[in-house]
């Protein structure tokens, strides 16, 4: 397994977050797409990670002022939101 900057080869799945095989994830796509748009510009990072060159789980990361009430408590920098996926060849 490999970790990766999320790239362009990636983005069509990190949209459906990783279920690009799934029709209600390819319908949330551009909404996702708006939502990575504004969050990037707030510090939004994304690590793909990858078996095969296939996206099999993702690490979305941004500054804690920008994550919300929940992570608003925390002492650390920043906030983390990962997903996995059964590989799907």
């Amino acid at each position: 397994m490999t970790i990766r900057d999320l790239c362009e080869h990636d983005l069509q799945s990190y949209l459906c977050c990783l279920e690009e095989w799934s029709d209600q994830m390819k319908e949330a796509g551009p909404h996702k797409a708006n939502w990575f748009a504004r969050m990037r510009a707030k510090g939004l990072g994304v690590k793909i990670a990858a078996e095969a060159e296939h996206a099999v789980g993702m690490i979305q990361y941004l500054p804690i002022e920008h994550a919300g009430s929940r992570a608003a408590a925390c002492t650390s920098s920043l906030a983390f939101g990962c997903t996995a996926t059964e590989a799907r060849v």
